[in-house]
């Protein structure tokens, strides 16, 4: 029997880890008889996902900007659903959906995507999500050093899982035979936490 499995973010808009949930969705509609995505905010979608895959927005079924209501209505959608796992994105969404979940009998998988030493920029909140870590069923890390951040108790509950890539077939091995220029490029947002100092040096 298969299992069903809601996934937990922010939104679907541009962005590295919304690029993830849109490969990882799709691709998981073979494993599980249920495949959800629970959006927090109402923004266009921008990642083609299979149609397969179910998406809800938090916003439009609550019509408020209440983070209570939306994490009341969260909790209740899944008690109703009965999922197997929730599959939550991004340090703010794991808080929520930790409190959101509480003493609810569903397995909580939290994905750290950022350098958890600069985010969340607010400190407190950086408190309470090393303190819920403890608590959640599982953590996805992106590299080892987000792992090696936490304490040993988090890290030895989690994984680490390299960032998902998907290319056509009519691309495959395309690279072997391109032409090439000495040049390197990098695209990403002028924020602290993509260290582009380090990346300028290592260049």
């Amino acid at each position: 029997m298969k299992k069903r499995i809601i996934i937990f973010i922010g939104s679907l808009q541009t962005g590295g880890a919304e690029r993830v949930v849109s490969l990882i969705a799709s691709y998981l509609t073979s494993s599980f008889s249920s495949v959800e995505i629970v959006t927090y905010y109402n923004f266009p979608i921008f990642y083609e996902i299979s149609p397969r895959v179910k998406i809800i927005s938090l916003e439009d079924e609550t019509h408020t900007k209440s983070i209570l209501k939306n994490m009341k209505w969260f909790r209740s959608y899944v008690k109703r659903n009965n999922p197997d796992i929730v599959l939550s994105f991004l340090s703010v969404f794991n808080i929520l959906s930790f409190f959101a979940l509480l003493h609810i009998k569903v397995k909580l998988i939290a994905c750290e995507r950022s350098d958890p030493r600069y985010s969340p920029r607010n400190p407190f909140l950086k408190i309470i999500r090393n303190v819920i870590y403890n608590y959640v069923d599982g953590i996805v890390f992106q590299t080892c050093l987000s792992q090696n951040y936490f304490p040993r108790k988090i890290g030895k509950k989690g994984i680490v899982i390299a960032n998902p890539c998907s290319i056509g077939e009519n691309l495959m091995g395309k690279a072997l035979t391109t032409p090439k220029k000495r040049k390197i490029v990098s695209v990403c947002r002028l924020i602290k936490t993509k260290n582009l100092n380090m990346l300028i040096s290592a260049f």
